[in-house]
């Protein structure tokens, strides 16, 4: 059987799948041959008809309200809004692809017709039955509202913090792709904070933002680090929240103009991530004896990034293990220190109880975990870590008031859970 023979049995056995006719050859309409080209092949093509507001230009995850009609190119209208708009989100695939990227050269109440080839259409299939195989299609579009949400650049897209692009014409290719902002990184920036002034070329290094509380919000952190230099962006950060703790929305728009190279973590040798931590401990410790408590918790965080993950080269290496675990502990007990000072007393339960499972018999873990019990008013658990620091130093004068503290605690619940339950056993009076 010859493979044309095969062919044409295995099409019969096969009466399901569709028959797609040849693509024809595609001729574009004198009026879009010196049209506007939106790709480089040229295969999308767009006239506009009225400019619009160029300060409301649609960005890729900008939701647009757009009014339509879609034809065939023999004039066969195939869809029309009827003047009521459709909601799009930008960019996301939520219309054909062409239309994606005509919208992303729109801006509000511009109208404009475009010419989209099959290959940006409903290619060889089309769309039956009103879009057959290999269909041109003629739009004549207007844009009547744009609004902007943007991307969420939180890491547990917790939908706190949006950004979206304003300007990435002036990016280095090169930097780019190899030029990271990252955290410890001094940048040089433009940013606008609501309807403030502009502030020019402010210096930062990233991590530092609650050095100036009146400036930046803690969130600014996350913004910068999605950011690129020469890059500008709006962000919008949601009020109430760990990002802005205020009741107010808070929007900025920044432009990034250098950052000083900082290699990033995963691209660290197992020495140059021991020597970042040791950095960045030096320097939370410095924040932290000033009582910039966010800010030494931010160095604090980065220690403990660099020396996340140990090399499979140094994994058996004693001397490295012992001076990666050495820095660990140090920076956990830091970092259960501002917790304690913050208030963030489950926290610091997370942090003593790192520490303990390295060093079980570690004073200060063992008398910050008692102390952050004793806040909770968990006295049991508090009087149970204070016996034990007093087992590893019996001269602990803070254990052992804790320790007195706490048992009064206990006492106190005892007497209350006593008189509570004795309301439940009290006689009731008889019903006549």
């Amino acid at each position: 059987m010859s493979d044309s023979e095969s062919d044409n049995s295995s099409r019969s056995a096969s009466p399901d799948l569709p028959i797609i006719p040849p693509c024809p050859e595609i001729v574009i309409p004198d009026e879009f041959k010196n049209a506007e080209k939106l790709t480089s092949d040229g295969f999308i093509r767009k006239i506009s008809k009225t400019s619009g507001n160029s300060a409301e230009k649609i960005l890729k995850l900008a939701t647009a309200w757009v009014t339509y009609t879609g034809k065939l190119q023999d004039g066969t209208i195939i869809d029309d809004s009827k003047d009521e708009p459709i909601k799009v989100l930008v960019g996301m695939g939520q219309v054909i692809k062409g239309l994606d990227i005509v919208l992303e050269t729109m801006c509000n109440e511009e109208t404009c017709s475009v010419f989209i080839h099959p290959n940006y259409g409903y290619g060889e299939l089309g769309s039956p039955p009103k879009v057959p195989p290999h269909s041109v299609l003629i739009f004549d579009l207007k844009v009547v509202k744009v609004e902007y949400t943007g991307e969420d650049i939180t890491d547990e897209e917790s939908k706190m913090i949006f950004k979206i692009t304003l300007d990435n014409s002036k990016l280095d290719p090169d930097i780019a792709n190899n030029h990271p902002i990252v955290e410890t990184a001094p940048i040089v920036f433009d940013y606008k904070k609501n309807d403030e002034e502009k502030v020019e070329n402010f210096e930062l290094v990233i991590g530092e933002e609650s050095l100036h509380p009146d400036q930046f919000v803690p969130g600014v952190r996350e913004c910068l680090k999605s950011m690129l230099v020469q890059e500008t962006a709006k962000f919008t950060l949601k009020p109430n929240c760990g990002y802005n703790p205020t009741k107010e929305e808070v929007v900025y728009v920044i432009t990034v103009h250098s950052a000083v190279k900082t290699e990033p973590v995963y691209d660290m040798s197992s020495e140059e991530k021991y020597e970042r931590a040791v950095e960045a401990k030096r320097e939370g410790t410095f924040f932290l004896k000033e009582g910039k408590y966010a800010v030494a918790m931010n160095k604090f965080q980065h220690t403990l990034h660099c020396l996340e993950y140990l090399p499979a080269d140094a994994q058996k290496d004693k001397h490295t293990i012992s001076r990666w675990a050495e820095i660990k502990t140090a920076t956990w007990l830091n970092c259960s220190l501002i917790c304690l000072a913050t208030g963030q007393n489950r926290r610091c339960l997370a942090y003593c109880n790192f520490v303990l499972k390295c060093q079980v018999m570690n004073e200060k873990a063992q008398f910050r975990r008692a102390e952050a019990f004793f806040r909770l008013k968990e006295y049991h658990n508090a009087c149970a870590g204070f016996k034990c620091v007093l087992r590893i130093n019996p001269e602990n004068m803070a254990a052992k008031r804790g320790l007195l503290m706490s048992a009064r605690g206990v006492q106190a619940w005892k007497e209350m859970e006593k008189q509570r339950y004795s309301k439940m056993f009290v006689e009731q009076p008889a019903k006549n």
